[in-house]
């Protein structure tokens, strides 16, 4: 199913959409959560579907409260195929997308702006589905989807190795003045630190930046 905002492996859903289009009802597969921290700052939470069944898919969140966000999506055993993976996220009503850089776009709703880089992005695009409720909403009142896609760089080379993207979500508003000019160097802090301790670190390092 597509109308979900995760990851699509190797750029397919789990089942295709014409097995939902008659009738309301969706058995989802189980995401159990492994791992759950939390600080004054923050909370990380884990948790993985093996729906697929020939890989496994993972996602990691760090928040930062009143911040952001950085989503860490793994997509194990994700090179049986040259296919790239893709990143889903169905917007809301009123949010409009730009493009930053191949890997960053500002996002907008009324007076809130929120920062999205995806470090490792294949790349990005930003695209409408007219058929999405089609007897609810209008073609220009569709919402925007933005599709992420990544791969392993080791497809050729490593046995069932896994991909991995990195995510970013940080509330900018009121903090977009100097975006473009610091937005080569605010890129440059997402790394691929894995602990709750690293991610607001980073944060805080980029609203620096922005200040």
């Amino acid at each position: 199913m597509t109308s979900h905002n995760s990851v699509l492996c190797y750029g397919r859903p789990i089942v295709d959409d014409m097995y939902y289009s008659n009738k309301w009802g969706v058995y989802r597969p189980d995401s159990p959560i492994v791992a759950y921290s939390s600080v004054n700052d923050g909370f990380f939470v884990e948790a993985y579907h093996t729906a697929y069944t020939f890989c496994l898919h993972r996602r990691k969140l760090f928040f930062a409260r009143n911040h952001g966000v950085i989503v860490h999506d793994i997509v194990e055993r994700g090179n049986r195929y040259e296919t790239p993976h893709i990143q889903r996220w169905h917007l809301c009503k009123g949010n409009t997308v730009r493009t930053l850089s191949d890997h960053s776009l500002l996002i907008t709703n009324e007076d809130t702006s929120i920062l999205f880089i995806a470090k490792e992005a294949k790349n990005i695009s930003i695209w409408k589905n007219p058929i999405l409720c089609p007897e609810i909403f209008s073609e220009e009142e569709v919402f925007p989807i933005i599709d992420v896609h990544f791969q392993t760089p080791e497809f050729l080379v490593a046995d069932n190795a896994a991909a991995h993207l990195h995510t970013l979500f940080l509330d900018i508003t009121g903090r977009t003045d100097g975006l473009e000019r610091n937005l080569a160097s605010i890129e440059k802090f997402v790394d691929d630190g894995d602990t709750l301790e690293s991610a607001l670190s980073m944060i805080t390092m980029m609203l620096y930046e922005l200040r």
